[in-house]
Protein backbone atom coordinates (compact mmCIF):
# COMPACT_ATOMS: atom_id res chain seq x y z
CA UNK A 1 0.00 0.00 0.00
CA UNK A 2 1.09 3.88 -0.47
CA UNK A 3 1.36 5.75 2.29
CA UNK A 4 3.25 8.25 3.77
CA UNK A 5 5.53 9.03 6.73
CA UNK A 6 4.19 10.38 9.54
CA UNK A 7 3.75 13.98 9.98
CA UNK A 8 3.84 14.17 6.13
CA UNK A 9 1.06 15.96 4.50
CA UNK A 10 -0.30 15.40 0.73
CA UNK A 11 -0.42 18.98 -0.38
CA UNK A 12 -0.61 18.10 -4.26
CA UNK A 13 -2.58 15.70 -6.75
CA UNK A 14 -3.03 16.32 -10.20
CA UNK A 15 -4.09 14.57 -12.80
CA UNK A 16 -2.72 15.40 -16.01
CA UNK A 17 -4.77 14.34 -19.00
CA UNK A 18 -5.75 15.17 -22.68
CA UNK A 19 -9.52 16.73 -23.92
CA UNK A 20 -11.06 15.58 -26.61
CA UNK A 21 -12.52 17.80 -29.21
CA UNK A 22 -16.22 18.08 -28.88
CA UNK A 23 -16.73 18.83 -31.98
CA UNK A 24 -14.48 16.03 -33.59
CA UNK A 25 -14.88 13.47 -31.13
CA UNK A 26 -19.02 14.10 -28.81
CA UNK A 27 -18.87 10.98 -26.97
CA UNK A 28 -15.39 10.74 -25.68
CA UNK A 29 -15.79 14.85 -24.85
CA UNK A 30 -18.88 13.78 -22.85
CA UNK A 31 -17.23 11.22 -20.83
CA UNK A 32 -13.86 13.12 -20.44
CA UNK A 33 -15.86 16.00 -18.84
CA UNK A 34 -18.11 13.63 -16.69
CA UNK A 35 -14.98 11.97 -15.52
CA UNK A 36 -12.96 15.43 -14.39
CA UNK A 37 -16.25 16.68 -12.54
CA UNK A 38 -15.95 13.81 -10.89
CA UNK A 39 -12.21 14.81 -9.98
CA UNK A 40 -12.59 18.21 -9.14
CA UNK A 41 -15.25 17.13 -6.55
CA UNK A 42 -12.17 15.54 -4.97
CA UNK A 43 -9.01 17.08 -4.16
CA UNK A 44 -7.24 16.31 -6.92
CA UNK A 45 -6.16 19.58 -9.36
CA UNK A 46 -7.38 18.24 -13.21
CA UNK A 47 -4.99 19.47 -16.01
CA UNK A 48 -5.88 19.24 -19.43
CA UNK A 49 -4.62 19.44 -23.16
CA UNK A 50 -6.19 19.31 -26.02
CA UNK A 51 -5.96 16.15 -28.07
CA UNK A 52 -4.58 16.18 -31.50
CA UNK A 53 -6.52 14.55 -33.77
CA UNK A 54 -5.17 13.22 -37.16
CA UNK A 55 -6.05 15.09 -40.58
CA UNK A 56 -9.12 12.93 -41.99
CA UNK A 57 -10.22 11.86 -38.31
CA UNK A 58 -12.10 9.61 -37.96
CA UNK A 59 -11.47 8.27 -41.51
CA UNK A 60 -8.20 7.53 -41.34
CA UNK A 61 -5.82 4.68 -39.26
CA UNK A 62 -3.85 6.89 -37.24
CA UNK A 63 -5.21 7.19 -33.56
CA UNK A 64 -5.48 10.95 -31.58
CA UNK A 65 -2.89 11.79 -29.79
CA UNK A 66 -2.27 13.78 -26.52
CA UNK A 67 0.30 15.94 -26.93
CA UNK A 68 1.96 18.25 -23.84
CA UNK A 69 0.44 16.11 -21.07
CA UNK A 70 3.88 15.30 -20.30
CA UNK A 71 5.51 18.53 -20.96
CA UNK A 72 2.78 20.52 -18.46
CA UNK A 73 3.66 17.71 -15.87
CA UNK A 74 7.26 18.18 -16.26
CA UNK A 75 6.84 21.84 -15.91
CA UNK A 76 4.41 22.10 -12.91
CA UNK A 77 6.68 19.74 -11.17
CA UNK A 78 9.61 21.81 -11.57
CA UNK A 79 8.03 24.69 -10.31
CA UNK A 80 6.98 23.26 -8.05
CA UNK A 81 10.06 21.79 -6.72
CA UNK A 82 11.85 25.09 -7.35
CA UNK A 83 9.08 26.90 -5.08
CA UNK A 84 9.48 24.21 -2.21
CA UNK A 85 6.51 23.20 -2.24
CA UNK A 86 6.35 19.78 -1.55
CA UNK A 87 8.78 17.40 0.31
CA UNK A 88 8.83 14.83 -1.97
CA UNK A 89 7.52 14.36 -5.40
CA UNK A 90 5.98 11.03 -6.56
CA UNK A 91 5.65 10.46 -10.43
CA UNK A 92 3.31 7.85 -11.33
CA UNK A 93 3.28 7.78 -15.21
CA UNK A 94 4.28 4.41 -17.65
CA UNK A 95 5.80 8.00 -20.02
CA UNK A 96 9.14 7.46 -20.84
CA UNK A 97 9.14 11.38 -21.74
CA UNK A 98 9.22 11.98 -18.17
CA UNK A 99 12.71 10.44 -18.11
CA UNK A 100 14.47 14.07 -18.50
CA UNK A 101 11.76 15.70 -15.38
CA UNK A 102 13.44 13.20 -13.23
CA UNK A 103 16.96 13.86 -14.23
CA UNK A 104 16.03 17.90 -13.98
CA UNK A 105 14.49 16.89 -10.38
CA UNK A 106 17.59 15.38 -9.41
CA UNK A 107 20.05 17.53 -10.94
CA UNK A 108 18.00 20.33 -9.03
CA UNK A 109 17.85 18.42 -5.79
CA UNK A 110 21.87 18.03 -5.72
CA UNK A 111 22.46 21.84 -6.22
CA UNK A 112 20.05 23.44 -4.10
CA UNK A 113 18.53 20.93 -2.18
CA UNK A 114 15.12 20.84 -3.38
CA UNK A 115 12.67 17.72 -2.66
CA UNK A 116 13.16 13.70 -2.87
CA UNK A 117 11.76 12.12 -6.06
CA UNK A 118 10.04 8.83 -6.11
CA UNK A 119 8.22 7.01 -8.51
CA UNK A 120 5.16 4.86 -8.55
CA UNK A 121 5.91 0.73 -9.26
CA UNK A 122 2.63 -1.57 -9.34
CA UNK A 123 2.64 -4.97 -7.32
CA UNK A 124 5.45 -7.22 -8.48
CA UNK A 125 5.92 -5.17 -11.52
CA UNK A 126 8.70 -3.10 -12.05
CA UNK A 127 8.35 0.31 -12.86
CA UNK A 128 9.11 1.50 -16.29
CA UNK A 129 9.96 4.83 -15.81
CA UNK A 130 13.65 4.54 -15.31
CA UNK A 131 16.79 6.85 -15.12
CA UNK A 132 19.71 3.93 -16.20
CA UNK A 133 22.14 3.96 -13.40
CA UNK A 134 20.02 5.79 -10.74
CA UNK A 135 17.99 3.78 -8.51
CA UNK A 136 15.04 5.76 -7.94
CA UNK A 137 12.81 5.23 -4.55
CA UNK A 138 9.50 3.22 -5.87
CA UNK A 139 6.22 3.72 -3.73
CA UNK A 140 4.49 0.33 -4.62
CA UNK A 141 0.53 -0.07 -5.01
CA UNK A 142 -0.62 -2.96 -3.62
CA UNK A 143 -3.77 -4.56 -5.99
CA UNK A 144 -5.47 -4.05 -2.51
CA UNK A 145 -4.89 -0.20 -2.98
CA UNK A 146 -5.59 0.07 -6.75
CA UNK A 147 -8.86 -1.76 -6.38
CA UNK A 148 -9.65 0.07 -3.60
CA UNK A 149 -9.25 3.31 -5.60
CA UNK A 150 -9.73 2.77 -8.78
CA UNK A 151 -12.92 4.35 -10.92
CA UNK A 152 -15.00 1.38 -12.15
CA UNK A 153 -17.39 4.05 -13.48
CA UNK A 154 -18.87 4.09 -16.77
CA UNK A 155 -18.55 7.89 -18.35
CA UNK A 156 -19.77 7.64 -21.90
CA UNK A 157 -23.00 6.32 -20.31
Amino acid sequence: MVGMARGRVLSYVGVYAGLPNSRLDRAGSSARNKQIAAWNRTAVTVVTRPIRYPRGWPNVSQKPQEKGVDVKLAIDALMKSLTKQFEVAVIASADSDLEPLLTALLALKSRIATPDVEVIAWEGKPYTLRLKGTPLPEREVTTAAYQSIQDLTDYRA
